[in-house]
This record gives structure tokens, sequence and C-alpha cells, in this order.
């Protein structure tokens, strides 16, 4: 029997020249990326291209792609500051 499932391909933050910088809630997100409410409510989402647009808060928002080196900063630690393997 031939394999018939297709290769996923990694996604990585699209370049926006041209593209669509905001959305809706409801609307599929136009471009990968980190995405943060336009009233800057709530921390920023990393949606990928195709999903659906979240609501913030239970509220729908008008949602706005970050631009620049604030888009590509590491958003979470590694670890949790003193935990240790030795102490479980």
């Amino acid at each position: 029997m031939k394999d018939t499932m297709k290769k996923r391909i990694p996604t990585k933050p699209a370049k926006l020249t041209g593209r669509k910088t905001q959305s809706k809630t409801g609307d599929h997100c136009p471009v990968t990326g980190w995405w943060t409410p336009a009233t800057r409510s709530s921390e920023p989402q990393f949606l990928t291209e195709g999903s659906i647009m979240p609501t913030n808060d239970g509220v729908g928002v008008t949602w706005e792609i970050e631009k620049g080196p604030a888009a590509r900063k590491q958003r979470y630690s590694l670890h949790a500051p003193g935990a240790h393997l030795d102490s479980l």
C-alpha cells in the first residue's frame, strides 16, 4: 500500500511586505506570527496562517501582527526558576 500522508512543512513567520497586518476575531489568520490585540490589553499570541483568530477574554477584538525585533524576541524562559532535577 502506498503512503498517502503529506509531509508537514514547519511554519515560519512570514515576511509582511504587502500582507494584511490586522484581522478580527473569527477571521482566518492571514499570516503566521505573533499577534496582539489592538488595545494591547493582553500578551501576544503566536498564531499560524489559516487558524481562526481568537477572542480576547471572551470579547471579539481586532488583532495586529507584531513587526520588527519585538516579533522575534523570546517570550518564555526554557526552565522554571528554582526547579532542578535533583529536587524531585
